[in-house]
């Protein structure tokens, strides 16, 4: 089985603002370049963490299947 990727998505000055993966996640990038969130599938199901825009990648929220 062949699973299609779609291209990143780009904020206006060009940046990308979300990268796709071939498991059904995704990446969300601040216009810093910075992660925002990412909905990766792991195991038997999805998490979903959020960051801030800062230097050190501050771990806003993480959320797990329980």
């Amino acid at each position: 089985m062949v699973v299609e990727v779609p291209p990143p998505k780009s904020h206006s000055h060009g940046g990308v603002f979300v990268k796709y993966s071939a498991d059904g996640g995704s990446f969300a990038y601040y216009s810093s370049g910075r992660m925002a969130a990412a909905y990766e599938r792991m195991g038997a199901g999805f998490y979903c963490y959020f960051y801030a825009d800062d230097h050190r990648g501050t771990t806003l929220m993480a959320v797990d299947p329980s």
